[in-house]
């Protein structure tokens, strides 16, 4: 990890400074323009379930207006309803291939911190900012 730079240098260090708050401007805008797409995304969610709707009244599999049209697809997903029941079918058929393989870094850093080691995982450690208003 490299030194951090004193207030009286930071001219010196090729305008740290003004990176620094140059970054801090890009996350208010990218903040702005988050709340302006979930803004967006809950407008089509609505008209979603509205076409969902009309067109399932209407017993349509695909319709269309001037510019677009849309075609009713369906998947079938897992949801969990008995966690339990879920798990201990996961041991007994060996069926580890119906899960994401994806750790759950809060619990891991947990084993490490207790001393323990999980079999074929080893911790890296990842940098980042964090950055607060003056």
């Amino acid at each position: 990890m490299s030194a951090v730079i004193a207030p009286d240098n930071l001219k010196q260090s090729h305008g740290l400074g003004d990176k620094i708050d140059e970054r801090y401007k890009l996350i208010q805008q990218r903040k702005e323009l988050d709340k302006k797409s979930k803004e967006l995304y809950a407008e089509i969610t609505q008209l979603e379930g509205e076409i969902l709707e009309l067109m399932q009244t209407a017993n349509l599999d695909n319709a269309g207006g001037k510019t677009s049209s849309v075609t009713i697809t369906e998947q079938l997903v897992p949801t969990i309803v008995d966690n339990d029941a879920f798990n201990q079918y996961i041991i007994q058929e060996d069926a580890l291939y119906l899960l994401q393989r994806r750790v759950v870094a809060t619990r891991y850093k947990e084993l490490i911190d207790a001393g323990e080691t999980v079999p074929g995982l080893e911790p890296t450690t990842l940098s980042k900012l964090s950055q607060r208003k003056k």
